[in-house]
This record gives structure tokens, C-alpha cells and sequence, in this order.
């Protein structure tokens, strides 16, 4: 799980913290996931639908809204990544 964090930081610029056992997500201020058990789970947004076609949706945990389980190519893949986590930050950034 750690390895994930360090990659994740190392991909763009996003803040992660430590809660109840796993890591919120967080790119401008605004949460975009969480890694849960080495699990890296994304919120989805239709500017990343394209990119994310292929992830598994399943809710990160009992009771809350599926969102995109990132597998490990995909994880590895820091392009993929970085434009996922940016259309993802800008999708769920509140307007001005």
C-alpha cells in the first residue's frame, strides 16, 4: 500500500492522508479517491468515463457509491494516471 502512496505522489500533485486504516486522495483540495488494502478506488466522472471504460466499478466500502477500482497496469501507467487524476480533479472542482 505504501508503494501505491509513493507512486500516486510521485504521478502529480496530490495530497494523501492517512484515516481509519487506509488514505484519502485528495487534488485540490478536493477528494478523489482513497486507497483501501493496496487498492487505489477513483471517484468517476464522465470527462474520465473514456479513460476508464475498462476499471472495475464496485463501492469501496458497504453502503457507499461504486467507484473505479485501478488496476495494477493501469497503476503503473504514470500518463494514464496523471490525465485520469486531472480530468478527475477538474470534473469534481466546484465552479466559480
Amino acid at each position: 500500500a505504501e508503494a501505491c502512496v509513493e507512486f500516486i505522489e510521485s504521478v502529480a500533485a496530490i495530497r494523501i492522508i492517512g484515516m481509519m486504516g487506509g488514505w484519502l486522495v485528495y487534488s485540490d483540495e478536493g477528494q478523489v479517491g482513497q486507497i483501501n488494502e493496496g487498492e487505489l478506488v477513483l471517484k468517476q466522472t464522465q470527462p474520465a468515463s473514456e479513460l476508464t471504460a475498462p476499471l472495475e466499478r464496485r463501492p469501496p466500502y458497504p453502503g457507499a457509491k461504486p467507484a473505479l477500482v485501478v488496476d495494477h497496469p493501469h497503476l503503473n501507467d504514470a500518463g494514464w494516471l496523471r490525465s485520469v487524476l486531472k480530468l478527475t480533479t477538474d470534473a469534481l472542482r466546484p465552479a466559480s
